[in-house]
């Protein structure tokens, strides 16, 4: 069952699942309270990144297609496996980054990098962080290559280019920016759904 993929994804990565969490937990408790939620955000969706890049890269060695092809699920149903494990990736991450910023808003002085709400920069982070996904996924099921690891050093970079580009970055244009952000990472999981549905529907075990 659609279940069981998800299990084999939990059994092939709980050693580095429990590893990241580790990392990502203690990198939020060190940077948020010094006023830079934004960076343990990164940090999040690098971590939250590097778990379906590693599925799918274990998936490719082992020949993965040729096994799952072959049991009695639907192309739908074991796209949705894939997804779905991403995405959960990415939801704990958000909810631990979001638990972050309230706090830091509530608790703290209320604001981060260039004087923005560690709120806006949540909603930017996982709007990045959606839309990274969508392409990932999206050209892995269209083209089985696997991106990830090329968009995770992107990720790795963005606090370098953040430096140079500060003084061109107006901090009130971040707020819509930010929404603009996630609402188009969740338009994206749509239509990244349904390109990578009609690729795969095309898949054969060759």
């Amino acid at each position: 069952h659609m279940n069981g993929l998800l299990l084999k994804d939990w059994i092939s990565l709980r050693t580095a699942i429990v590893l990241v969490v580790i990392v990502f937990v203690f990198c939020t408790a060190l940077f948020v309270p010094w006023g830079v939620s934004s960076v343990a955000f990164l940090i999040g969706i690098a971590m939250a990144l590097l778990l379906p890049v590693n599925a799918m890269t274990l998936d490719t060695a082992s020949r993965w297609e040729r096994y799952v092809l072959a049991l009695p699920l639907s192309r739908r149903e074991i796209l949705a496996a894939r997804y779905q494990f991403a995405y959960l990736c990415l939801g704990v991450v958000a909810l631990i980054c979001g638990i972050a910023a309230v706090v830091s808003v509530l608790f703290l002085d209320g604001y981060d990098l260039l004087g923005v709400s560690p709120l806006i920069w949540w909603t930017g982070c996982m709007g990045v962080a959606l839309l990274i996904l969508d392409l990932m996924l999206a050209v892995y099921f269209v083209y089985r290559m696997n991106i990830g690891i090329l968009l995770f050093v992107v990720v790795c970079f963005v606090p370098t280019l953040a430096v140079y580009v500060q003084d061109l970055m107006v901090p009130a244009l971040l707020s819509p920016l930010a929404l603009v952000l996630l609402l188009a990472g969740l338009l994206g999981l749509w239509i990244s759904w349904r390109v990578a549905l009609q690729a795969f529907e095309c898949w054969d075990a060759a």
